[in-house]
């Protein structure tokens, strides 16, 4: 019987396909095992897709999630994240004050912002579920300056942050290290784990496909999916299948939501032929049927300190559905996994002048003896969702006894 009762905080949302697959995905498994009461802030755009909605909502009635939801606001600048916030903490508050909460679980920097004031006056234990080093990502992608006076008092809640928490979870073994240096002389017992974002793989494990865009043994098809903005450099992607259209037959597949006017400016910027891609919206169930279809997953996070803490899901999608990836490099974590399987062709440079030995690479990766195989077992070593989930509850129980 079920006893303790987990309150999960979430800025992202479930209806989103993220949400769907690094929130819901594992609160299925864990909700087996706890009480779970959720809170989500939904993007409006996704909320009005009611198809999706009704997806989602008889997913957490079938697993006996409560989920209480937000509607994001966005449209006042920096009073909107100040709203968006106040909203939330009045929230947390009637939630707490109806159940007995033994956990909360705050998925991200400004979850944990919200629960920071509230653990004054309840009783609970707080998992920081960092998700990356985030006051670092918004200098390193653009959005703030560095050593701005915005930088540095972030930089100063996330000490607090940190000193709060009786649980921080990682991405990365990476993280880890770098949290030790941040949080040495701290005084109580602290659990820290790294937990990599997985995926459900019998959702991969199929045969079948919705999208019919090729023929195999005709044309390379690279995907990408997934946002295009921040972390990433998606000129270098269209920049590097445009060079490779040169010499074979191939097309760029772009599976995205709500950044369609950003990908066709910069296709357009960069003069890219109509015929050399696809762009296309999905919801997140169709994506493992998707990209049975594809030849080759890509993408190019962009440099910098954060990557210490970044593990991108889509690195477990692409293998999963036994497709091997082109990519940088991105930290030790990922360079382990790479060593591990080879199932990878790692690309630095952006000016792409040994195109030939990149072709040469790239058609031994795809025509690779059981390449999907290698990329099966590659997914079911390190990112199974079951066991993810289940360093999840060795937390909760930890923290509980």
């Amino acid at each position: 019987m079920k006893s303790n009762n987990i309150l999960y905080l979430s800025y992202d949302g479930i209806l989103e396909p993220l949400g769907q697959s690094q929130i819901l995905s594992y609160l299925k498994y864990i909700s087996k095992y706890f009480n779970i009461s959720l809170l989500t802030f939904e993007k409006k755009i996704d909320f009005n897709n009611l198809n999706n909605r009704k997806y989602v909502g008889e997913c957490v009635k079938q697993y006996s999630i409560d989920w209480h939801y937000i509607i994001f606001k966005k449209n006042l600048f920096f009073i909107s994240s100040i709203l968006n916030i106040i909203i939330g903490i009045f929230e947390i508050f009637k939630i707490l004050l109806k159940k007995n909460i033994t956990i909360v679980h705050c998925r991200g920097y400004v979850s944990m912002i919200m629960i920071y004031p509230i653990s004054f006056f309840f009783n609970f234990k707080i998992i920081f579920d960092m998700r990356g080093f985030w006051v670092d990502e918004r200098v390193e992608w653009g959005i703030w300056k560095n050593k701005s006076i915005k930088y540095l008092f972030f930089k100063y809640i996330e000490k607090k942050l940190l000193n709060k928490s009786d649980a921080i979870i990682t991405l990365t073994t990476d993280a880890i290290y770098e949290l030790n240096k941040i949080i040495k002389n701290i005084q109580k017992p602290l659990i820290i784990k790294n937990i990599p974002t997985c995926v459900e793989l019998n959702n991969y494990f199929q045969d079948k496909s919705i999208l019919k865009i090729h023929n195999k043994n005709d044309k390379v098809i690279f995907c990408h999916v997934g946002a295009i903005s921040t972390r990433y450099d998606f000129t270098k992607t269209i920049l590097f299948v445009e060079e490779v259209s040169q010499y074979i037959k191939c097309q760029l597949l772009i599976i995205n939501k709500n950044e369609h006017d950003n990908i066709y400016f910069l296709l357009n910027k960069y003069k890219i032929n109509s015929n050399l891609y696809k762009v296309i919206e999905s919801d997140h169930k169709d994506i493992p049927l998707l990209i049975k279809s594809i030849s080759v997953g890509i993408f190019f996070p962009k440099p910098g300190y954060y990557l210490k803490g970044y593990f991108p899901t889509k690195l477990g999608e692409f293998l999963a559905a036994g497709k091997p990836i082109i990519t940088s490099r991105i930290n030790d974590n990922i360079d382990n996994i790479f060593n591990d399987f080879p199932i990878s062709l790692i690309i630095d440079n952006n000016n792409f002048d040994n195109i030939k030995d990149i072709l040469v690479n790239l058609d031994n990766l795809i025509k690779q003896p059981n390449i999907k195989s290698i990329c099966n077992d590659a997914a079911l070593k390190y990112f199974s969702l079951e066991k993810g989930a289940s360093k999840y509850i060795e937390v909760y129980n930890e923290l509980l006894s």
